[in-house]
């Protein structure tokens, strides 16, 4: 929610005896976002590096996953070698990253499709885009990576279940739907978010957590789950939805909300 609402709303809504909740979890915060959180009764956040987890008013919540949606779909064929990226493309998503990662696992000889499933918003977004198919141009040509445009959200739970496995490199600070997402899916998923270090057990943290902005280190994570066998892997998936549903379900935020309404 933009706390700008709350500025302009928030002095009448408690002059008329209602609650103000701002919903604000966003990594950075501005004047407005202070003054929103200052006016406002409760604020919720789903990451402990959000600007507003700092505040004593703020509580930590549920994503809200609707996990009836996005959960394993048998009969979707599974690539076993598909690294998955999906999700806007912008710079703060940091794909340039991963196409570095996949390049290094190519001079290994490692076989596998990168499957890049976004499209920019932004002029400056455009221009990134540009940059990465640039970027990508060698292993495009070898099918070794694939850009396909955004899709509608009811559509991801078919691309996730084709996938083996997920990256996102969003840094830390918010915490992005996707991942829980294909979690929900069954589908491991690697992060350089490090609110994951409060939400993975801890046999996963080492191996599905890689250095923010390290190409080297997402590679080797990559290359050890893509070479882990396919038992191993459907534990991982099971586990990472497991936690998907006892943390972050439509129904645990539901039932959060209830608490303060």
């Amino acid at each position: 929610m933009n706390p700008i609402y709350i500025i302009l709303g928030g002095l009448f809504w408690k002059l008329s005896g209602k609650k103000v909740f701002l919903w604000y979890n966003h990594p950075m915060g501005n004047l407005t976002a202070k003054i929103g959180i200052a006016l406002s009764d409760k604020v919720f956040c789903t990451s402990p590096q959000s600007f507003s987890a700092k505040y004593k008013k703020t509580q930590l919540m549920p994503a809200g996953i609707d996990t009836e949606m996005f959960r394993k779909i048998p009969g979707i064929p599974k690539k076993e070698n598909r690294i998955l990226c999906l999700g806007r493309i912008s710079p703060i998503k940091k794909i340039e990253y991963l196409i570095e990662a996949v390049k290094i696992l190519d001079k290994k000889g490692l076989d596998f499709e990168l499957l890049i499933v976004g499209s920019p918003v932004s002029n400056a977004d455009k221009i990134y885009y540009k940059n990465l198919v640039r970027l990508s141009d060698d292993l495009i040509s070898s099918g070794k990576i694939i850009f396909k445009p955004s899709v509608p959200n009811y559509k991801t739970p078919e691309i996730y279940n084709s996938a083996s496995v997920y990256v996102n490199l969003t840094p830390s600070g918010s915490l992005d739907k996707a991942i829980l997402e294909a979690m929900s899916c069954q589908v491991p998923a690697i992060v350089a978010n490090k609110a994951f270090e409060n939400i993975f057990t801890n046999e996963l943290k080492a191996g599905f957590i890689f250095k923010d902005e390290d190409s080297n280190d997402l590679a080797e994570k990559i290359s050890n789950l893509i070479s882990t066998d396919s038992t191993s892997k459907e534990k991982i998936g099971k586990d990472m939805r497991e936690i998907v549903v006892k943390k972050h379900s439509l129904s645990n935020l539901i039932d959060m909300l209830l608490i303060y309404f």
